[in-house]
């Protein structure tokens, strides 16, 4: 299956998740609590799945890691403190970047595949 065609939607959906990803944990930063937690999670999960089923192994990789930080603090694993939130934005940097790196590579390929 040639997954090229699909990389437009791929990124504007991948957006899509950053920007929600990125406004839950900023959110968490007013102590929204656990309906921010919640959606920053689903915004991690969903690319991860995204990413993994695209071939994308370094934004799959950063998201799991994100992934599971959020489970983590979900489950009671941790407080949400702002250096923890600090740790998780900068987290969400690095996927941030491994989305943009599928942009200037001009789509999936062997540049960004891992």
């Amino acid at each position: 299956m040639d997954l090229a065609r699909y990389t437009d939607l791929f990124l504007a959906e991948a957006e899509e998740q950053l920007r929600r990803l990125s406004a839950s944990l900023l959110a968490l930063e007013g102590d929204a609590g656990a309906a921010a937690l919640d959606e920053a999670f689903r915004a991690a999960h969903t690319l991860k799945g995204m990413a993994a089923t695209m071939g994308l192994e370094a934004a799959t990789d950063e998201a799991h890691a994100l992934e599971d930080v959020l489970a983590e603090l979900r489950a009671g694993g941790g407080a949400v403190t702002p250096e923890a939130v600090d740790a998780l934005l900068a987290r969400a940097d690095a996927l941030e970047r491994a989305v943009a790196a599928v942009r200037e590579a001009g789509g999936v390929g062997a540049s960004v595949v891992g």
